[in-house]
């Protein structure tokens, strides 16, 4: 039999209600004629006005057309949009294509100065034709990043958050497209200011909550829903890309997952991938945050994510499923860069291991004594995950399907790089270490030639990691035909190394190479990751990844200067 505390009604609370106008609101929802709290919407109370002094909005910034030279032809601007829907669609949304298509098509239709009195769709407007013009990969009128003129110009309309913040949707839309374009342009640190303003406002707005009771129309509502998830996910990856801490709790979080809903697109992947940043932003907090925590919550911590991710794995849907015993491997721009997502947050997991292990190597730790640590089926399982990227990397390049421009797939490339270098050096004697690395250093060689200033850079970074480590410079000097392709004198600046220098390809390149043979699904081993820890000394686990006097973010810059650090000191 209950008690009486029991039977009696839950205390509800809710983030919201530190809000004392909205703590008014459940105040005055107590009396018979008021909708209990129980059926009010979620989502934003009524509240008092937030202006009392009537201070007058900042306007906003240039208003008319665009002064843009190249004005695309509608054929032209559909075209783009619908470039960024078969690159990103199935996996963002970060503006509805069809409510997009209407304000496009009355600019077009009407031609006149009063298409264009919203200076917040015209910035949009401006927005997805940059994003577009950068997926499309080629640079036109010496641009010197596809889509600046497009972007430049949306920036004019911009003048205040007030302005975006009064925009709404939309303003979220616009934070969202520009920390995408700014993320490809090698600009990661701009990219999360921006992302982290556009989930701000969403916020705000309320999008983080269930929006099921609100006064909207039901595609609205999928919309906003889609577009909170998409700026999610966003910010996310961008706290992980930067090394700084995500904007928000997933505890405060009460929007559904998207749905299905005609006229829409299948959630499918975009659930699959909001899985996946939701396990970036656990890794974050457990292994690479600064939070004291007893050995055994951080040992479960880490034992939960890497289970977690298996079971993502488990949920991609079949007609995206990758087969790896394909050869060559087949992938669709939508598959290859899910599965780039998921093995980026297996390495991220398990790449401290490796750091570690790498230390060891260098300091004269005996290989075989590293091989018979239970650690090692975590170094396996990160350099497994490379592997597998290098693989989908390959097929992309060889299916013409690498985005020249695009930040996740360079982001892979030089990831994997990293992890191929930190295993040539504890596994010294696994030639296909050295392999792996000149292939990614054949794909930064293709999107250099390509125009992506930032993939020399890459280059660079990865034969100076080589470089201090002890790997022959000279091996990793020769793409996979055997021509000498141009390093980086490290003494150099980045600016020095000329696009025009790197040899071009007329078409896609031959494989040459032994595939690999991925014999078992990425993490099946997890099932038996109970034993395994049993076989580890906990505290030396912990130690592994929380160590004060070897600090990680999480990136491959600051941790790769940590490791320097660490063995030079």
């Amino acid at each position: 039999m209950g008690t009486a505390d029991d039977q009696s009604p839950a205390i509800e609370t809710d983030m919201m209600m530190s809000s004392s106008s909205a703590f008014s609101s459940h105040i005055k929802a107590i009396s018979g004629t008021s909708r209990s709290v129980e059926h009010r919407p979620r989502g934003r109370f009524s509240k008092t006005s937030d202006n009392a002094y009537e201070l007058p909005l900042p306007q906003g910034g240039r208003f008319g057309p665009p002064q843009v030279e190249d004005w695309p032809t509608e054929e032209q601007s559909r075209e783009l949009v619908s470039i960024i829907s078969n690159s990103i669609g199935n996996i963002q949304h970060l503006f509805d294509p069809r409510t997009f298509f209407d304000r496009l098509a009355t600019v077009y239709d009407r031609e006149d100065p009063g298409a264009w009195e919203s200076d917040a769709s015209t910035a949009e407007i401006l927005m997805v034709l940059a994003v577009g013009k950068l997926l499309q990969g080629h640079i036109y009128n010496n641009e010197p990043f596809p889509g600046f003129n497009y972007y430049a110009e949306a920036l004019k309309y911009i003048s205040s958050l007030d302005c975006l913040h009064s925009a709404g949707v939309l303003g979220v839309e616009i934070m969202g497209l520009i920390a995408f374009y700014l993320q490809c342009a090698d600009r990661k640190e701009d990219a999360y200011l921006y992302a982290g303003m556009g989930l701000r406002i969403a916020i705000v707005m309320g999008l983080h909550r269930d929006s099921s009771g609100a006064s909207l129309t039901r595609s609205e509502r999928v919309h906003r829903n889609r577009l909170w998830w998409t700026i999610y996910m966003q910010e996310r990856r961008l706290a992980a890309a930067t090394g700084n801490p995500p904007g928000i709790q997933d505890e405060a979080i009460r929007a559904p997952y998207p749905g299905e809903f005609p006229g829409f697109i299948s959630p499918d992947a975009l659930n699959v991938n909001i899985n996946i940043a939701k396990a970036t932003g656990q890794i974050l907090q457990v292994i690479y945050g600064q939070k004291a925590q007893t050995e055994r919550s951080f040992i479960k911590g880490v034992q939960g994510i890497l289970v977690s991710l298996h079971q993502i794995s488990g949920t991609i849907p079949h007609e995206l499923e990758l087969d790896f015993s394909d050869k060559p491997v087949t992938v669709t721009r939508t598959n290859a860069t899910l599965y780039l997502m998921l093995y980026q947050a297996i390495m991220l997991a398990t790449r401290p291991t490796l750091l570690y292990l790498t230390g060891k190597a260098v300091k004269g730790r005996n290989e075989q004594e590293i091989l018979f640590q239970p650690l090692h089926q975590f170094a396996k399982t990160c350099i497994d995950a490379a592997q597998r990227s290098l693989a989908i990397l390959r097929a992309l390049r060889h299916q013409q399907l690498l985005a020249n421009f695009g930040f996740f797939d360079l982001d892979a490339i030089f990831s994997v790089a990293f992890v191929f270098v930190l295993a040539g050096k504890i596994y010294p004697g696994k030639e296909s270490y050295n392999r792996d690395i000149k292939l990614t250093l054949a794909l930064l060689d293709h999107l250099s030639s390509h125009g992506n200033r930032a993939a020399p850079n890459r280059r660079a970074d990865i034969l100076q990691m080589c470089d201090h480590l002890g790997i022959a410079r000279e091996q990793m000097a020769f793409s996979t035909h055997g021509e000498r392709h141009p390093t980086r004198d490290p003494d150099k600046p980045p600016e020095h190394v000329q696009v025009a220098d790197i040899p071009t390809e007329t078409g896609p390149p031959q494989d040459t190479t032994t595939p690999l043979d991925f014999t078992e699904p990425a993490l099946q081993w997890v099932n038996d990751i109970d034993e395994l820890m049993l076989q580890q000394d906990p505290h030396d686990f912990y130690s592994l990844y929380y160590n004060d006097g070897f600090p990680l973010a999480g990136t491959v810059e600051t941790d790769w200067e940590a490791l320097e650090r660490q063995i030079f000191r």
